[in-house]
């Protein structure tokens, strides 16, 4: 037979979103809408000196639409479908 207990437990949750770019703050809600967004990157074997390493940022939409507008090449775009 268990027996259990009552345990509090503490977790963190994010409290605000800082760009990495431009250091616009954002509050945690922003996120879902879709303001800022997070990247994970890993780079492999072949990298130099990146090799083994990953980069965790996050950028708000203007930095963003900036970044891609400083391309050669466009991005290529497509509709994205909420579900």
């Amino acid at each position: 037979m268990k027996t259990y207990r009552k345990v509090r437990r503490t977790t963190d949750s994010v409290d605000k979103v800082i760009c990495n770019k431009c250091g616009k703050e954002f509050a945690s809600e922003s996120l879902a809408l879709g303001f800022i967004e997070s990247f994970d990157i890993e780079f492999g074997y072949g990298a130099g000196a990146l090799d083994g390493k990953k980069w965790q940022f996050d950028l708000c939409i203007s930095c963003i639409e900036s970044m891609a507008d400083s391309f050669d090449i466009n991005v290529t775009e497509n509709d994205y479908i909420y579900f």
